[in-house]
């Protein structure tokens, strides 16, 4: 809550946490009430707490009330660490520590296939098998070889490949079991392997994409031998993988197009936008990660202007200043009172949010390690809501998702909370191939030639590799920060 006086009139307004502790002490019911702090530990406002966890169980607030713990109240306190709490609360809390390799994701995956295919005992036996012949295998793998430039968790990982599977297993996709049971596990394997690279492995960088194409390939000899696992998507016409460069069609730009508005569909375009659009659909946050340079914003973007005419979007630009006060206004600002406590987007619509720079809001303090704007989000994401800021009232929020992207952390972009970033599908963009490169740059030169004397039209593709091999012989030899330091 926020225990601060009325600006103007200097009169006392309860906060969030004074006002559910007021209505649960004066509450005559004998119900159990528990009060649920979900959320990192803040080292200064959490001392302020000790006087209710200790044997006085007195909430003291700044205008002198004191509120009661009453018998039938009890306090939770749901966090990720206790970094900056101090003994004194420590032990003043019963602790109990949930340990993610003990429970591991077994149980989880197990209840995932008895809710999808516990009518067809011979499809989820399929994907039993499917399961134990890849899943822990490549987590094992991937954690002993492999560099994410954002690291995300096995059970992470495991939810996020459900979803995708879930939201790629349909009819239109090959996907039926009642017609033929040996030609749906063929294409099930294939969808199997498509969702797991997209989403277990969807998160390591260059260097593990390929270390991972020649693990997977030796487990499994399902994808065709040229190119990488990534390059390929499943064809249900064909039945089998195909490369996404078979998409392609030729691009030439628009006359008075400027540079900068030009692009270039490409087959890591191409793949991007289907991954982002399948994710996006089955109404699921999506966090895109990626070094700068590398498309990141242009692809939702394209994203978002490709929406059907039931949703509204909304782009939010981070900062480091940006605060939690500001980001709830944004979003209320494009809503409408859909009854009491509900808010939802303006005309009925479907809102899909898009949040650039994600990590770049500053954390709190150094005692205090946290980022308030994305906790907010973290909240809404949780729990469908969030506090009125003035009526300390929850409202829900209605009809809307988010899409978020990020650059890793490196300067002034901190590392997100671990549980903030497992509410999201993460997908990292990688630095396009030469061959992307030089396709782009080709396809916006070519028309541009064509002016020129014969001598010169063909040599867009000269042009592109030159520039290419010169920008990457200036990065191997001028880096940014010498190795020896002279000074003269």
């Amino acid at each position: 809550g926020n225990f601060l006086c009325h600006k103007s009139t200097f009169e006392w307004a309860d906060g969030i946490l004074s006002t559910i502790f007021k209505s649960c002490a004066e509450s005559d019911k004998n119900d159990e009430k528990w009060v649920m702090f979900d959320g990192p530990v803040d080292a200064m406002w959490i001392e302020s707490m000790n006087s209710v966890m200790d044997d006085n169980k007195i909430l003291t607030l700044i205008n002198g009330d004191r509120i009661p713990l009453t018998s039938s109240m009890s306090l939770l306190f749901e966090v990720e660490d206790l970094r900056v709490a101090s003994p004194a609360t420590v032990s003043r809390a019963g602790m109990i520590f949930l340990d993610q390799s003990e429970m591991g994701f077994k149980p989880f995956l197990e209840s995932w296939l008895e809710r999808l295919f516990g009518t067809q005992p011979e499809v989820q036996k399929l994907h039993q098998n499917l399961l134990g012949k890849y899943v822990s295998k490549i987590l094992e793998y991937k954690a002993s070889s492999c560099v994410e430039p954002v690291p995300i968790s096995d059970f992470n990982a495991i939810l996020s490949f459900t979803q995708l599977y879930e939201a790629l297993h349909t009819k239109e996709n090959g996907l039926d079991a009642s017609a033929d049971i040996q030609a749906y596990g063929q294409m099930a394997e294939r969808w199997f392997l498509f969702a797991l690279t997209w989403s277990i492995t969807a998160a390591v960088d260059e260097t593990g994409r390929k270390k991972l194409d020649i693990y997977l390939r030796d487990l499994e000899a399902q994808f065709p031998p040229s190119r990488t696992i990534y390059d390929y998507f499943c064809d249900p016409q064909k039945k089998d993988f195909e490369q996404w460069e078979s998409g392609l069609t030729t691009w030439r730009p628009r006359k008075g197009d400027s540079f900068f508005k030009m692009i270039v569909p490409t087959s890591d375009s191409l793949r991007n936008s289907f991954i982002f659009r399948t994710i996006v659909s089955s109404k699921h946050n999506l966090l895109v990660v990626g070094n700068t340079g590398v498309g990141k914003t242009v692809q939702v973007m394209g994203l978002m202007t490709n929406l059907p005419a039931k949703n509204s979007k909304l782009v939010i630009n981070f900062s480091a200043t940006t605060k939690s006060s500001a980001l709830q206004d944004i979003v209320e600002s494009v809503m409408e009172k859909r009854s009491k406590d509900k808010l939802g987007p303006l005309g009925g619509k479907e809102l899909l949010i898009f949040v650039d720079d994600f990590n770049m809001p500053q954390k709190t303090s150094a005692e205090s390690p946290f980022q308030p704007p994305l906790e907010l989000l973290r909240l809404w994401m949780d729990y469908g809501g969030w506090y009125d800021r003035s009526k300390c009232a929850w409202k829900y929020i209605l009809d809307s998702q988010l899409v978020a992207a990020m650059a890793p952390p490196s300067g002034g972009r901190a590392v997100i909370c671990n549980r903030t970033q497992a509410r999201f599908h993460l997908v990292n963009i990688t630095t396009p191939e030469d061959s992307q490169l030089t396709r782009i740059f080709e396809s916006i030169m070519m028309p541009k030639l064509q002016e020129f004397d014969n001598e010169i039209k063909p040599m867009s593709r000269s042009l592109a590799r030159a520039t290419i091999g010169l920008y990457r012989n200036v990065t191997e030899r001028f880096l940014p920060t010498p190795d020896k330091s002279h000074y003269l």
